[in-house]
């Protein structure tokens, strides 16, 4: 129902499978990948990693499943915006593109980098508004 009226609206169907708040188990993944949808995103916790990290895509069930990064998606959800003096909000010069970058592959000096100036650019922006 969801894919045609996707289709009917935007003339794409949908094809990574993602369940209200994350909802994920053995038999979720079996029923959606019979419903030919070529992979899972869902969130990337302690239960269902069991030590792993969420930085990989793994296999469920003969569908691939895609792992959101709680720590990294979290600290943009919540900690950009937080101005507070007590947690502090993140930048690039307080943890966030050090954690970035710890999980990408050789540290990704360059792509830290831009995305440091667009970061900057982004606060300078934010001051004017």
């Amino acid at each position: 129902m969801h894919s045609d009226l996707m289709y009917n609206c935007f003339g794409v169907r949908p094809s990574i499978f993602e369940n209200t708040e994350f909802t994920f188990n053995n038999e979720i993944a079996e029923t959606v990948r019979g419903m030919d949808f070529a992979g899972i995103y869902t969130e990337g916790v302690d239960r269902v990693l069991r030590g792993r990290s969420p930085n990989h895509i793994y296999q469920c069930r003969g569908i691939p499943v895609l792992l959101r990064n709680t720590t990294l998606s979290d600290d943009i959800a919540f900690r950009f915006a937080n101005r507070s003096p007590v947690l502090g909000a993140l930048s690039p010069d307080r943890g966030y593109l050090c954690r970035l970058g710890s999980v990408l592959p050789g540290g990704c000096r360059q792509c830290l980098s831009r995305l440091r100036n667009v970061w900057r650019t982004l606060l300078e922006r934010d001051r004017d508004l």
